[in-house]
């Protein structure tokens, strides 16, 4: 209870700091959602930014020397996602690694009871409780274009979102109701489904191909449509674009008009 009161007072008080002037400019220039949002929620993205800056630990990775810009380009993108779900600050994640590019990252295969280490490139990774390790160019690509429907910082934390009642994300993050959850789990199964078969079959699927890895990647790369290309996710799939709208609390479409 008195570690919750010294966040809030100290969250309280980051809020009450002026937003600097040089991370609004970046902000405007370079989140094309930006110019969409109302006051109350430029107030609330800036007070999300001034919060993930300061409370998590920024690291910069093969040399990478991390400037102040690219910790803003992060957390406007997380700030953007999370503007409908109140005061959530993914206090689970305490660290954001970043590389000046791809990486090489080692993991263990099991094949035949043998468990076997591969090395495989990475843009980015989450993991539960744990660190959130993202690519620099990807964090500036995917936040500049309304036509570009991939977005790596969208797509790690939105696993982190997945991983919050659970250890393993399974493509179902916490609900508030049940009828929420079987509204999700029906619509949610039904396009994953769809997803799989499109990509055996050769057609084209509804979202990036990466989508049918796992009901987790394909909840990451949904959510990367939700918030990037929210018109064309909506127009295939009304159904699963009202469950993201409502666990989102929020609706993209309206950045597009």
């Amino acid at each position: 209870m008195f570690f919750s009161w010294l966040k809030r007072r100290s969250r309280d008080r980051i809020k009450g700091q002026p937003f600097p002037d040089d991370w609004k400019a970046f902000v405007a220039a370079h989140l094309w959602q930006y110019p969409a949002l109302n006051a109350q929620e430029r107030e609330k993205l800036q007070h999300s930014i001034a919060i993930l800056f300061a409370e998590k630990n920024w690291e910069g990775c093969n040399g990478l020397e991390l400037n102040d810009i690219s910790k803003v380009a992060v957390a406007a993108q997380v700030g953007l996602m999370t503007l409908g779900l109140g005061e959530e600050y993914f206090d689970k994640v305490m660290s954001v690694l970043i590389y000046p590019a791809a990486y090489r990252a080692e993991s263990q295969v099991a094949t035949g009871g043998i468990v076997m280490s591969t090395q495989s490139d990475r843009l980015g990774e989450a993991w539960y409780r744990g660190p959130v390790i993202l690519s620099l160019p990807d964090v500036f690509e995917g936040s500049q274009s309304p036509n570009h429907a991939r977005n790596l910082v969208i797509h790690e934390f939105a696993h982190q979102l997945d991983m919050l009642n659970c250890s393993v994300a399974d493509g179902i993050p916490p609900m508030e109701t049940k009828e929420q959850a079987e509204a999700w789990i029906a619509n949610f199964r039904r396009a994953y489904e769809q997803q799989v078969h499109d990509c055996q079959t050769g057609h084209r699927p509804l979202v990036d191909r990466y989508g049918a890895t796992n009901e987790a990647e394909f909840f990451a790369v949904l959510s990367e449509a939700f918030f990037q290309t929210p018109k064309p996710l909506s127009t295939h799939d009304p159904g699963l674009y009202d469950v993201l709208r409502t666990y989102y609390r929020q609706d993209p479409l309206r950045w597009t008009h």
